[in-house]
């Protein structure tokens, strides 16, 4: 089933980067996977399922998406995502 993710608020505010999860609009969460200096995330869809993972990529120094090979996401779904890995790679 594909679901739009129209409301793309990718807001740091609920989390303030400090171990919260993170709304990406309407269907999808990012909850942060502690290891150290550059943090993971799993994202997951409104019913919990994995879908994605989030990491740190050291060639590009940028985070990038790993996702499950059976997702599928809409451009609105996959700009939250993007807008999200620009967020936590300024970070670093």
């Amino acid at each position: 089933m594909v679901r739009s993710c129209s409301e793309t608020d990718v807001s740091m505010r609920a989390a303030n980067m400090t171990g919260g999860n993170v709304r990406l609009g309407k269907y999808m969460t990012a909850y942060p996977v502690s290891n150290g200096k550059h943090e993971p995330w799993v994202i997951k869809d409104s019913n919990g399922s994995y879908i994605a993972y989030l990491e740190w990529y050291s060639p590009w120094r940028q985070y990038v998406m790993n996702a499950e090979s059976t997702a599928v996401f809409s451009h609105d779904c996959l700009s939250a995502i993007a807008g999200f890995c620009q967020k936590l790679t300024r970070q670093k």
